[in-house]
Parts: structure tokens; C-alpha cells; sequence
């Protein structure tokens, strides 16, 4: 697990979610009602020939990566969550290119608006993540001694439709059918109150299955 830091800062307020979107491309607008000073986390899964090239949009922090990882001959999955403070932002361009033409790219991005004013900085503690041809582990995210409010987000790419599971239960998700590549979904809860850890997983989806999850706490 790896975590960045800003600044120290002092915790207070809320959070509230402003609004998600997903695309099954590399760029993903963001949703009606973002503005400066909102925090936008994206998240983007990838599955498709050799050759994957993970780019990253402008501005933004890269949180955690996965892959690109071979699975099945030469079938490769990746993923990847960055974060960052919106300034006169519209769309969330990653700049990720498949390796030839048969694969699909699924971009998420998720709004958050903090009740203190424009988010000023962030930190965050994601977990290594996991491709696999089998049953990914379930992951730990475990926020409780950090000072809220927070936020707890998940990623997965499957190769069949499923849901997460573990406890407690995520607040939202947000899930995209891609066809014969499966289904991409994230997930998220705002933690306002006192901190406490989620047990995240997914089942056993086929020939790839990919899995992360994280806090992040931003500052305002």
C-alpha cells in the first residue's frame, strides 16, 4: 500500500457526492454540476490485446496502477484511479490507447464537494490491487484512524456481471455492461462520521478479474 501527502491539515465538514459518470472510452465528461474546487476521483479498467498504454489526464494524481497484466494468451487487463482538485474542468481525458482493435476501455469518474470550500489538498492509502484468473482476495481499506470526513472507493473489471461484497456495504455503485468483455463497476461510501474498516471483494468472474480499493481524505 502506498500513501501520498499534502500538508498536514485538520479534518471537519462533509462531503457530499456531486455526481458520477462512466464511458466506455478513454474520456469521460464530468458530471452537471462540478465545479472548481470539487475533488474528482476517476477510475479505469482495461481489457484487450498486447499493447496497452496507460495514460494519465493533466493535473491529476495517480493513486494506484495495475497491469498492465497478461491473463489468457494475449489478452491483457489494467487498471488504474487517480485524483485531483477540479479547476475549469469539463472532461476527464486519460489519454489510454488498446493495444489493437479488439478490447474496450471503461472510464469513471466520481465528483465530491466538501461543506468546509474548495478542496485544498488530499491524502490517500490504496491497497496494491489484484488481477487474476481466479478469485480475486478481498481487500482491507481501513481509514479508522484517520480524522473524517472520507471517502472509501472500489474498481473492478470482470469478465462476467457481478457485484461487490463485504462489509459493510459500499453506498453506491455504479456499473457499465461491456458486452462480450464483461462489466466494469465502482463503487463508493462517504464516511462523515466516526471511521470505520470495509472489507472489499468480488467474486471469481471468468478468465480475468481485476480489483482496488482505497480512502481518500481531502482537505479544505
Amino acid at each position: 500500500m502506498v500513501a501520498f501527502f499534502f500538508p498536514p491539515f485538520m479534518g471537519g465538514g462533509e462531503l457530499t457526492l456531486v455526481g458520477q459518470n462512466v464511458d466506455d472510452d478513454a474520456t469521460v465528461g464530468l458530471p452537471v454540476g462540478s465545479a472548481a474546487g470539487d475533488l474528482c476521483i476517476y477510475g479505469q479498467v482495461i481489457a484487450g490485446a498486447v499493447g496497452i498504454t496507460l495514460g494519465t489526464p493533466s493535473g491529476y494524481t495517480v493513486m494506484r496502477t495495475v497491469g498492465p497484466t497478461t491473463l489468457s494468451g494475449s489478452f491483457n487487463v489494467a487498471a488504474r484511479v487517480g485524483a485531483k482538485v477540479l479547476a475549469a474542468d469539463t472532461q476527464v481525458a486519460t489519454g489510454t490507447t488498446l493495444g489493437g482493435p479488439n478490447g474496450v476501455i471503461c472510464t469513471f469518474c466520481r465528483v465530491y464537494r466538501h461543506s468546509n470550500g474548495p478542496v485544498t489538498g488530499f491524502t490517500y492509502l490504496w491497497n496494491t490491487g489484484e488481477a487474476t484468473s481466479g478469485n480475486p482476495s478481498p481487500q482491507t481499506v481501513d481509514p479508522s484512524a484517520e480524522i473524517p470526513p472520507l471517502i472509501i472507493e472500489a474498481l473492478a473489471l470482470g469478465q462476467s456481471g457481478f457485484s461487490f461484497s463485504g462489509s459493510p456495504a459500499l453506498q453506491g455503485t455504479l456499473g457499465d455492461s461491456l458486452a462480450t468483455f464483461g462489466e466494469g463497476l465502482s463503487g463508493y461510501s462517504i464516511i462523515n462520521g466516526t471511521p470505520v474498516s470495509y472489507s472489499i471483494d468480488m467474486p471469481d468472474t471468468g478468465a480475468y478479474s481485476v480489483l482496488l480499493s482505497g480512502w481518500v481524505r481531502p482537505a479544505a
